[in-house]
């Protein structure tokens, strides 16, 4: 079986729900000196949180977005059928898309 690097090993470790210290005592067994270990956590754990910071603006734009869609087409489409499911539905999905993301930069 292939070791994992430690940048590896540190990012597999955040998404199970380690601890720092669990982590850097798992840094420590396989000979990382202490103190490049803090901040070789650090450095992992603030390119982790960009990546799902950059993910959730991307989810918001899309569905605020998608909101602004569902808001003129319902001024356009002037049908009672139409109008209903563009207003509510798409609505409600645009919103749907737009917590997805919130929880992710959050």
């Amino acid at each position: 079986m292939e070791q994992l690097s430690n940048s590896d090993l540190i990012l597999d470790s955040l998404k199970a729900g380690k601890t720092k210290d669990e982590i850097k005592g798992e840094l420590l067994e396989r000979g990382v000196e202490e103190r490049y270990a803090g901040d070789l956590i650090k450095e992992v754990t603030k390119l982790y949180r960009s990546k799902r910071l950059s993910q959730g603006i991307m989810l918001i734009t899309a569905g605020a977005s998608f909101c602004f869609i569902s808001c003129v087409s319902s001024l356009v489409f002037f049908s009672q059928g139409a109008f209903t499911w563009t207003l509510y539905g798409c609505t409600t999905v645009g919103i749907g898309i737009a917590f997805v993301g919130f929880t992710k930069v959050f």
